[in-house]
């Protein structure tokens, strides 16, 4: 649906930007931490990432990683079973909402951000404009979208990145 795409595709730009004039991404805001996230993730190196981020961004700090990162080497370690809450597909990990998106896997990395996403200001200029296009090869009907925004984190310190060795 339009609406899911939509969401998406911000959401996508929020966290690795879309170039010049536009929504600039965390990933180009937040440096990657000098330390790495270890082959085998352990309890110890994902509190290690919680106390890199500053105390004054801990309260609504959430989770962004990729679904590979937290299915198979979070979720599959018992030493989480105490700190992850599953509520459908709704995870927390130590109290902290985690959001799954592919593209957390930078420069085929696996990728971890952490910090407070209320950070991290967008901007519509103008309102998101959905019109019909028809072309004469087809008799189904698009919908399309288009909308002018620009976004960027407000301070660097909101968030923490950590790539896997």
């Amino acid at each position: 649906n339009l609406v899911g795409q939509i969401r998406y595709a911000v959401n996508k730009d929020i966290v690795v930007g879309s170039g010049t004039n536009a929504l600039k991404g965390i990933k180009e805001s937040v440096n990657a931490s000098g330390t790495a996230i270890p082959a085998t993730v352990t309890k110890a190196s994902i509190l290690g990432i919680m106390g890199a981020l500053p105390g004054n961004y801990q309260a609504g700090a959430i989770w962004i990683m990729t679904p590979t990162m937290f299915y198979e080497n979070i979720m599959s370690l018992s030493a989480f079973d105490d700190y992850i809450i599953n509520d459908g597909f709704s995870f927390k990990l130590f109290g902290h909402d985690v959001v799954l998106m592919s593209e957390c896997l930078i420069s085929s990395k696996e990728t971890i951000f952490y910090g407070d996403p209320k950070a991290y200001k967008v901007n519509f200029f103008k309102a998101i404009e959905v019109k019909p296009f028809e072309t004469a090869t087809s008799t189904n009907i698009q919908f399309r979208g288009a909308s002018l925004v620009d976004g960027e984190l407000l301070d660097t310190s909101a968030f923490v990145r950590f790539a896997q060795t």
